[in-house]
């Protein structure tokens, strides 16, 4: 039993699974507590928000993964922190188009884009540890450890979200904060239970950056 549970294709079949029933959940409290505009709107900014998380993602994951993988322990701190180097330049790059653009606010409105102009260059800043986090340990082939680390974010979303209700405060404006919230608290707690691997909660500044090239997929 234990050889069966410590199988990575289950623990990874496990995870997505989870994760799966998980979004189910939240998305079906949040058509509970939010009205019908909100709802609208924060499918809307979530589909925003994903646009632009993947074209980060496809930058920097598949290449990390393959040059992460297999290395030896000096070499892969060098990839990661060329990762985390990478990626905040490019989300960077967002928040300055997304700066430039506060003086646009008050000539719009929708309020699902002005959503998206004051709160996606936060949420894309506080979410990059994490997908560093799951890349890393995606290469690690440590799925054991991303089931906890996504079970961390999600569920501490979802209880926010439901502490939000208790206090009579749900709007589309406070759940995005329990968004961006959920990332932080990841961030912040980095609690030894052995899902914070090496180094990927490490400050940037420690690693030695390899070229660019380095991290291009062939």
């Amino acid at each position: 039993m234990k050889e069966l549970l410590r199988n990575r294709h289950l623990q990874s079949l496990t995870g997505n699974g989870t994760m799966a029933v998980l979004s189910v959940l939240t998305y079906s409290i949040l058509f509970r507590f939010l009205n019908e505009a909100d709802m609208g709107n924060w499918i809307f900014f979530q589909f925003s928000f994903l646009l632009l998380d993947t074209f980060r993602t496809g930058l920097l994951q598949t290449a990390l993964i393959k040059f992460y993988s297999g290395a030896d322990a000096e070499r892969q701190r060098a990839i990661a922190g060329a990762a985390w180097y990478i990626g905040l330049l490019v989300t960077a790059a967002f928040i300055v188009l997304n700066v430039l653009a506060v003086p646009a606010r008050p000539y719009v409105h929708d309020a699902g884009l002005l959503v998206v102009l004051v709160w996606a260059g936060l949420a894309l800043a506080v979410t990059l540890p994490y997908n560093v986090a799951v890349w890393v340990l995606q290469a690690e082939q440590r799925f054991d450890r991303i089931l906890w680390v996504r079970l961390l974010s999600q569920g501490s979303f979802i209880v926010l979200v439901f502490l939000m209700y208790l206090l009579h405060q749900v709007n589309l404006v406070r759940v995005i904060q329990a968004f961006i919230a959920s990332s932080l608290i990841l961030l912040f707690l980095q609690i030894d239970t052995r899902v914070r691997a090496e180094p990927v909660f490490d400050p940037p500044i420690s690693y030695t950056s390899p070229s660019l090239g380095d991290l291009t997929v062939s």
